[in-house]
């Protein structure tokens, strides 16, 4: 239980973490790329899918750059806690599980046992 446990608590950091890497490059791209008439992160609703979709070409190519950008960035931030943690991974003591007392009785003996 204890493995499940930090599973999923794991993932709920990693994608919190991840999420905020997410939206804080994707307001930093955002606001990179409004020098040519572009849309400004307060003009563009990027929590809502349809309507990045139902933008015009010029802004919607636009969005959708900065998104591929800030994933990009995501990855780029994954990868330096991935190598963390595989060195952390090779420094943990690794110990034998301990094996179970197994029953020195046949079946056979313990049906007929009192």
């Amino acid at each position: 239980s204890s493995v499940a446990f930090f599973r999923s608590m794991g993932g709920t950091f990693g994608a919190a973490v991840f999420g905020a890497v997410l939206s804080s490059r994707l307001a930093v791209h955002l606001a990179d790329s409004t020098g040519a008439g572009a849309p400004s992160g307060g003009s563009v609703n990027t929590n809502n899918v349809s309507a990045i979709a139902k933008l015009p070409e010029p802004i919607h190519s636009i969005v959708v750059q900065a998104f591929a950008s800030s994933l990009d960035d995501v990855f780029l931030w994954a990868v330096p806690t991935i190598v963390v943690a595989l060195v952390v991974s090779l420094f943990i003591k690794e110990l034998p599980l301990k094996a179970r007392a197994e029953a020195t009785q046949s079946p056979e003996e313990v049906a007929v046992a009192p």
